[in-house]
């Protein structure tokens, strides 16, 4: 099946072949990921094996060959519409149930159609038809609904092909869906509908992407057309509005195929929806773009993603088109930059300007601009896709710079005094290039929010007259103030000595050593007095300060070349060389650290001299370092150095940072300062952090405590061993440990902190010894424990109780069930629970903590024990149903709004 399944470890990612008509899926796959057999229509045999775990969201959606399934015992957890549009009639199973043809949830609710019935008949003691539960199903030509369902909910048989429908709730007539005499949507595969008699509304959106509707009629008692009404009805060539049509909603018409139109509200011609002198949108399919004559302005959603114009035309003038404001909105998604109008061909300017705003920059290779005179206003987007653009001056006269306004290559910008606004994003796609912001001496005021979306950049530099009023605002500003580069005249001269060091350096490496393999060099620093340049020969690489007086520095530097040169030297012997030779280690600077990345040699190894602090570096193949001449190791130095298994730390080290080599695959480690054992790194017998690749571990013994965060994230970790000598497991130590299935706490423990287990969504078991005295708060949320027993906390059903307190969930349930005598569901409960579909809440409740059920996104069903005004008495924190999908629950005497 390798050519057939894309396999990523144990989920199977994709189906390659679409035709495929039977699938064994291999028997170590623990996971069918979201989409993996989306629309496999010839698919009709599928055997999962008894590995598998789960089925996840849209899996077999649109298998419409499929007609039979068998579902492992082994699978806990089936997402949404994972069968939706196949042809299964029945199916029994602890996550699923399908019943002739529908999946059926919470016993009452049908879901979705699993089934390419003709007829559907939906089973009595239904309650609730889902949102989209039968949306294009085209196949359905009739249902039958019971007098069991009370809510029909929101565009549940658009699409299908059904004519007419006859019940309380919902009515269908002529292909259309009809409820308070509006049109709600399509119901019907017919290419010509005609609407009801009596119809006063079309709502929003009611024939969205109907691409088989070629006609329709609307009867005189239409009042409005709803917003969006029949977009994308590509086939729909025309239509009469009645004069009762008092109102069109935007974009009613948008991606049809309408060319003409004259109507009070709306008018088409040439294909273009018209306001007044304005160009709303796009109504036909044609690629030739003739934009009628009177156009005074087009709108920046007029093509709003269909199709794209070849070529556009203007019935008027050159002078006509100039005038236009909106051009580019039609013109950025064209080759032609030309447009021919009835008197000539209006050529497309590189800075296109329309009422003094910039509004785009059409040469996206040019690599330097000037901003055109008159120019008030950079537009938003006015560079976007300048890849090639260094460097911008912003003349004065320019008072306002839109949003996402510069482009990511820029390095050097300047600003003038004339800005009075600002937008907060218009440094939005700037990118780590940009070094220097230069601002013109006379501001009086430089408001910092202008740089907010450069703080991640922390080395740009601010450059303004030293004693200018600029810099004095500058100074003002403790966000700013960091980033100032104050020029005088001295300053100046020394910038330009500089300059010629490093060309003198670079143009004397360059030639003395073009014929040493694998050599290279980079200059890092210049000043008036040195130049810091990094040279790389195969495994050596070292940094050094090199004196203005290149014939002071020539010599030595040729006798260390010779030296990394030499394969048969050792990294001691080499800094030996560097020593004698008396050549300065020099430092790599916290803003070129980001930019270097050091290579290993083919064996992976590296030998690094370098002066001050190492910070967080990029490493290539690396797998065995040395270090010669550093201070201090910079925190988080070599984070998720995936291939570094040995690290040589000389003496001259003082500090290690925090985290320095987290996420490497180092077993072993001694310093004074820091030691790694069987992959985990300690400091003071506390575990600081997992320093190696593996997924089970052992923590030595002596160990007394597991710090915060030791294993955060540690998401491949399946397995640790703890030993007798910890007394304590810090805040988030294993957080989102999520291959971690058990743990056995050893007696000896006596405290569990916050968080301490916090989402580790495979844990099934663990064991707490009667040492312990202290677990901290939702120290289990989103595990997958169901049941727990101890004097500190109670887990039982998969819900962590504590005092008649719901305190959090600690399963991974898709449904709860909230014990009786529970008084209290505490503060974020059920937080981010995604899985959680529902939840049946007892009479004993009588509050409910804030953000309780906040972002639980799959809670589609509510249930209370009591009664209405029971459940309206209930005490409700702020945002306790933040972002859920459900709008209501089921209470024993009705049902209450949430």
């Amino acid at each position: 099946m390798e050519d057939v399944l894309k396999i990523n470890g144990t989920e199977l990612v994709r189906c390659l072949d679409k035709n495929v008509e039977s699938v064994t899926i291999p028997n170590y796959v623990t996971k069918i990921d979201i989409k993996a057999f989306r629309r496999c229509a010839s698919l009709k045999s599928i055997v999962i094996p008894p590995s598998v775990t789960e089925i996840d969201d849209y899996a077999f959606f649109n298998c419409t060959s499929l007609s039979s399934v068998i579902i492992p015992e082994s699978v806990t957890s089936i997402g949404s519409y994972a069968f939706c549009h196949c042809n299964i009639t029945a199916l029994s199973h602890p996550c699923l149930t399908i019943k002739d043809g529908l999946a059926i949830e919470y016993d009452d609710w049908v879901v979705y159609c699993a089934t390419q019935s003709r007829s559907i008949t939906i089973p009595d003691g239904i309650r609730v038809i889902f949102d989209r539960a039968f949306c294009d199903c085209a196949s359905i030509e009739s249902v039958k609904i019971p007098e069991s369902v009370t809510t029909i909910s929101n565009k549940a048989f658009k699409g299908c092909n059904i004519t007419e429908l006859s019940h309380p709730l919902l009515t269908i007539k002529n292909g259309v869906a009809i409820k308070d005499n509006k049109v709600l949507y399509w119901t019907n595969q017919s290419s010509s509908i005609t609407i009801p008699d009596g119809v006063k509304e079309i709502e929003y959106s009611a024939f969205y992407d109907n691409k088989t509707l070629s006609s329709v009629v609307i009867p005189p008692s239409v009042k409005e057309i709803g917003k969006e009404a029949f977009e994308g009805c590509s086939s729909l060539s025309s239509v009469v509005i009645p004069d009762s049509v008092r109102k069109i909603g935007a974009e009613a018409f948008l991606g049809c195929n309408i060319d003409e139109l004259s109507h009070p509200c709306l008018k088409i011609k040439n294909g273009f929806a018209i306001k007044g002198k304005k160009v709303l949108y796009r109504t036909t399919q044609s690629n030739s773009f003739i934009i009628p004559e009177g156009v005074k302005e087009i709108d920046k959603d007029v093509l709003d993603g269909y199709n794209y114009p070849e070529s556009v035309e203007f019935s008027g003038t050159v002078a006509q088109w100039e005038a236009i404001v909106g051009k580019w909105y039609l013109l950025e998604h064209t080759s032609e930059k030309s447009v021919k109008c009835k008197d000539g061909v209006w050529e497309m300017p590189v800075m296109l300007v329309e009422n003094g705003s910039l509004k785009q920059c059409t040469d996206k290779s040019a690599t330097s601009v000037t901003i055109p005179d008159g120019v008030t206003e950079i537009g938003e987007n006015a560079f976007s896709g300048c890849e090639s653009l260094k460097s911008l001056e912003v003349p004065s006269g320019v008072t306002k710079i839109g949003a996402y306004s510069f482009c990511e290559s820029l390095s050097s910008i300047s600003l003038p005094s004339s800005i009075t606004e600002f937008d907060k994003d218009a440094f939005f796609f700037v990118g780590k290039s940009l070094s220097k912001v230069i601002l013109a001496d006379d501001f009086e005021k430089v408001p910092s929010e202008w740089f907010d979306r450069l703080d991640w950049n922390e080395n740009y530099e601010i450059i303004c007259t030293k004693d200018s009023s600029t810099y004095k605002a500058v100074k003002r500003s403790p966000k700013l103030k960091k980033h100032i580069k104050a020029l005088a005249l001295q300053v100046a001269k020394n910038e330009k000595i500089a300059t010629v060091n490093k060309v003198g350096a670079d143009a004397l490496l360059s030639t003395l050593l073009p014929s040493v393999r694998g050599f290279s060099f980079q200059i890092l620093a210049t000043t008036k007095s040195a130049t810091v340049v990094l040279l790389k020969i195969a495994k050596n690489t070292g940094v050094f300060k090199l004196g203005a007086d290149s014939s002071k520095w020539l010599p030595k530097v040729k006798k260390v070349i010779e030296a990394f040169s030499d394969s048969s030297k050792s990294g001691e012997e080499i800094f030996d060389v560097i020593k004698k030779q008396k050549l300065p280690l020099g430092e790599i600077s916290e803003k070129k650290s980001k930019d270097i990345t050091f290579e290993a040699d083919s064996d992976g190894f590296l030998n690094l001299f370098v002066s001050g602090v190492l910070r967080k570096i990029e490493c290539s193949r690396l797998k065995d370092i040395a270090l010669f001449g550093i201070k201090e190791i910079g925190e988080r130095a070599f984070y998720k150095c995936t291939s570094l298994e040995s690290v040589v730390i000389p003496d001259s080290v003082k500090e290690i940072g925090e985290k320095a080599f987290e996420g490497c695959n180092i077993d072993e480690l001694s310093h004074l300062l820091l030691t790694i054992k069987n992959g985990i790194a300690i400091k003071d017998d506390e575990v600081l952090y997992l320093a190696s690749q593996s997924e089970s571990i052992a923590i030595p013994d002596g160990v007394t405590k597991i710090g915060e965060y030791a294993f955060e994230n540690c998401y491949s970790l399946k397995s640790v061993s703890i030993p007798p000598s910890v007394k304590a497991i810090g805040r988030l130590a294993f957080s989102d440990c999520r291959s971690l299935s058990s743990v056995v706490i050893p007696p000896g423990v006596t405290e569990i902190g916050d968080k301490a287990f916090y989402d580790c969504r495979s844990l099934t078991s663990v064991v707490i010894p009667d040492s312990v005295t202290k677990i901290g708060d939702k120290a289990f949320f989103n595990c997958n424990i169901t049941a727990l027993s101890h004097p500190c906390l109670t887990i039982k059903d998969g819900i962590a109780i504590e005092d008649e307190e719901f305190l959090y969930l600690a399963s991974q349930k898709e449904s709860i069930v909230i014990p009786d005598g529970i008084a209290t569901i505490g503060e974020k409960a059920f937080f981010y629970c995604y899985s959680l579909k529902s939840v049946s809440i007892p009479q004993s409740v009588k509050e409910i903590g804030k953000q309780a059920f906040r972002f639980c996104q799959s809670l589609l069903f509510m249930q209370f024990g009591g009664t209405v005004a029971q459940w309206k008495a209930v005490k409700k924190g702020a945002d306790w149903n933040s972002g859920i999908p459900a709008k209501r629950v089921k209470c024993s005497d009705g049902e209450a709004e949430l």
